[in-house]
């Protein structure tokens, strides 16, 4: 949530009450082949993407890599935050 909406939540909050949150995090390997991508950008043709809950293993990231067939990866970690809010009346 942009600092913005807290700053505003927080200057009515005889409006809205916070009632629940909850922290999501997940982790994304994108594979590809280092060449390929060097020659063709965006258009690369080995471009896989796998979502983990948890941080896989070297062993098995290396496992994953092997089988798409592709040489290069990126991890990225991405940490979502849910904030519920109710209307007071």
């Amino acid at each position: 949530m942009s600092d913005e909406m807290h700053i505003y939540l927080e200057k009515n909050d005889e409006l809205f009450s916070k009632y629940d949150e909850e922290t999501h995090e997940r982790y994304t390997l994108e594979m590809y082949n280092a060449d390929d991508a060097a020659e063709n950008g965006e258009e690369a043709s080995c471009t896989k993407k796998v979502s983990f809950m948890n941080l896989p293993s070297m062993d098995k990231i290396k496992e994953v890599i092997g089988n798409a067939g592709c040489n290069t990866f990126e991890i990225t970690h991405t940490v979502e935050k849910v904030e519920r809010y109710e209307r007071k009346t």
